[in-house]
């Protein structure tokens, strides 16, 4: 698994994230899911140089640097394909890289991903939709939603999407256009309303990556939301919740 984080862009987003701590907290992960995990830092941050971190995230830049990254991990470890997780500016990013035409891609969750940051920036009542709040304009970002017609075609894949209606930072309806773009594509995609415990209804990590890792089992969707949602995997879902508690500060 290749786990992408959220935007760092507050202070508190990467208080305390030590590069000790930070591989702790994916050893942590790995065993709770029983897959190898890789907590692929991106540009700008946690230790990750040449980028300005506020500037190039959602940029074109920023997923040519990971894909390629990627690339140097497959080739470091023999991979033939992979599994992706994100979580909000992370699952823009999932989003990103699946629409630069990837076809080494297993399953993939996003979750409160920016995927549409044009419609979310909207849905959510910004001053001014076309700008970001650090004055960026968002005609220089890649905005996923507009190129899904870029996604490989790839019968064996599939892609989890998971949304809060009450999300503060990402809006849920673009969320939900977006995967309404894959599906009307002809793609294996699943949408899953989820429940965040957070007090701004954003953080869906530890549900993503459990999908994810029943995924890569071999679980049926129906099954796969069942347990994200409830039963037994309510109970993983804390346990993973817990163990993602340091990267998910700050979204």
């Amino acid at each position: 698994l290749v786990w992408l984080h959220g935007d760092r862009v507050e202070p508190s987003g990467i208080k305390g994230a030590t590069y000790l701590k930070t591989i702790g907290e994916a050893e942590k992960l790995a065993k709770t899911i029983g897959m190898p995990t890789i907590f692929l830092s991106r540009p700008g941050v946690y230790g990750s140089t040449g980028a300005p971190h506020p500037y190039v995230r959602r940029t074109p830049q920023e997923a040519a640097l990971v894909a390629a990254a990627i690339d140097a991990l497959k080739a470091k470890y023999g991979w033939s394909r992979l599994y992706l997780s994100g979580q909000s500016g992370g699952g823009g990013l999932v989003a990103a890289l699946l629409t630069l035409g990837r076809r080494d891609v297993d399953c993939a969750s996003i979750t409160s991903g920016s995927v549409a940051t044009k419609l979310s920036l909207v849905e959510r009542q910004r001053p001014n939709p076309g700008m970001e709040w650090e004055g960026r304009y968002t005609y220089e970002m890649h905005d996923p939603i507009e190129h899904v017609t870029g996604v490989a075609r790839d019968e064996s894949r599939r892609v989890f999407v998971f949304a809060d209606r009450l999300d503060v930072r990402v809006g849920y309806q673009s969320q939900r256009s977006f995967y309404q773009k894959l599906a009307e594509q002809g793609h294996h995609a699943v949408f899953i309303e989820g429940f965040a415990k957070d007090s701004l209804h954003h953080t869906l990590t530890s549900m993503g990556v459990l999908a994810v890792s029943l995924c890569a089992q071999g679980v049926d969707d129906d099954k796969i939301v069942a347990q994200v949602i409830q039963g037994d995997g309510e109970q993983k879902t804390r346990e993973i919740l817990r163990a993602q508690q340091t990267q998910a500060q700050g979204e």
